[in-house]
């Protein structure tokens, strides 16, 4: 079999020889632009103006709204009794509720208790923190400029709860304790720091503070994460925190 062989362009060619094909030396100056020209907006010249679909929505709205049945006030939803009227019983039922939902309270108020990061460091070892208060130094920085898939690497999140629910274990977050929404649930393990002076009876109670109205995001935590859906069976973790500690320290 005969390969072909390049033709040097310096020398002449064979009578009856085949010619390479011509290429340009270099490309066109410019290529057209493949994209459709842009079209005029039809409706800078013919403004839309409200549809048969419309004019009917809008005449069933005012139907619904001229429907509506005459102002009654508010029914009085009566209180009810409170878990205890005592601080320091108030402390308890909040720990007994807690540690039913899987959670664990220590207390740091007695005088010469542990720092809370000498307790995290006990609890955790040299897991990286992540802290959302300048009352525990972190690891890693934190700022709300942060996305919230940013915190899918946290290790133990720190963070100062406003208040706890005697009556639930539970404890109230917003967006500004959490500094980013998405570490109080992306993180391996949650420590928060907690006033007990700070706990209030019972869930109306929570309720009826100024906070919620204050807040853009707030939520109730209680607990780590947990899920028995699957054959009864309690897996902690699955879809939040695996593990959750609230350490008694005051503001």
């Amino acid at each position: 079999m005969t390969l072909p062989t390049q033709t040097d362009p310096a020398q002449p060619a064979e009578a009856g020889a085949a010619q390479p094909a011509a290429y340009p030396d270099a490309r066109p100056a410019a290529y057209p632009d493949p994209r459709p020209a842009a079209q005029p907006d039809a409706r800078a010249a013919h403004p839309r103006l409200p549809s048969a679909s419309v004019a009917a929505r809008d005449a069933f709205l005012a139907r619904v709204r001229a429907a509506q049945p005459p102002a009654r006030q508010r029914p009085v939803v009566p209180d009810f009794e409170p878990v205890t009227h005592n601080a320091t019983e108030r402390i308890a039922h909040f720990t007994q509720a807690l540690d039913g939902m899987g959670g664990k309270c220590v207390d740091l108020t007695a005088p010469g208790a542990p720092d809370a990061l000498d307790i995290i460091r006990a609890r955790f070892g040299d897991l990286p923190i992540c802290s959302a208060t300048a009352e525990v130094q972190g690891d890693r920085p934190l700022d709300a400029s942060m996305s919230p898939a940013s915190m899918h690497d946290v290790e133990v999140a720190v963070v100062r709860a406003r208040f706890g629910v005697a009556e639930t274990g539970s404890v109230w977050f917003s967006e500004a304790e959490y500094v980013v929404n998405s570490i109080g649930y992306l993180a391996q393990h949650l420590v928060i720091l907690l006033d007990p002076d700070e706990i209030v009876p019972g869930v109306q109670d929570a309720y009826r503070r100024p906070d919620f109205a204050q807040a853009r995001y707030a939520v109730l935590v209680t607990g780590p994460s947990a899920t028995a859906d699957i054959e009864g069976i309690l897996i902690r973790g699955a879809q939040g925190v695996r593990s959750l500690t609230v350490l008694f320290k005051k503001a």
